[in-house]
Parts: structure tokens; sequence; C-alpha cells
């Protein structure tokens, strides 16, 4: 199974390293399990979720996304 780390996939994304870490932290989703290190391994499930958390924020916020103007 393939793994992503957070630069990863806020690369695929196209949030900042930043803004996944805050949205971890303030447990707007859920976390993806930790390597021995510490670090988070995100699965493709993971990504999807962060995906959908992201869509949902550009359906109802006024702000700008990175580049989107709303």
């Amino acid at each position: 199974m393939k793994q992503w780390k957070t630069g990863e996939v806020a690369k695929l994304i196209n949030v900042t390293k930043r803004t996944l870490q805050n949205w971890l932290h303030q447990k707007k989703i859920p976390q993806p399990q930790k390597d021995e290190n510490g670090y988070y391994i995100w699965t493709e499930m993971d990504i999807k979720t962060a995906q959908s958390y992201l869509q949902r924020l550009k359906a109802t916020t006024r702000y700008r996304i990175r580049g989107l103007d709303r």
C-alpha cells in the first residue's frame, strides 16, 4: 500500500503543509497513523478525507484558498 508524507499530501491537494497540520491539530480531519519517528503516514483514504474537507471549505467559505477566488 502506497503511503505519503504530509508535505507530499499538501502538494497533491494544493494546500500548504502548515494548513494540513492545522486541520489535524484542530481535529477538522482525522489523524493518520504515525511511523516509528512520530511522522504522519498518509494513506489514500486519509488523502481523500483531506480533499473532501477542502472541497467543503471551498463550497462554504468566502475567503481565498491558495489562488481560488470565491
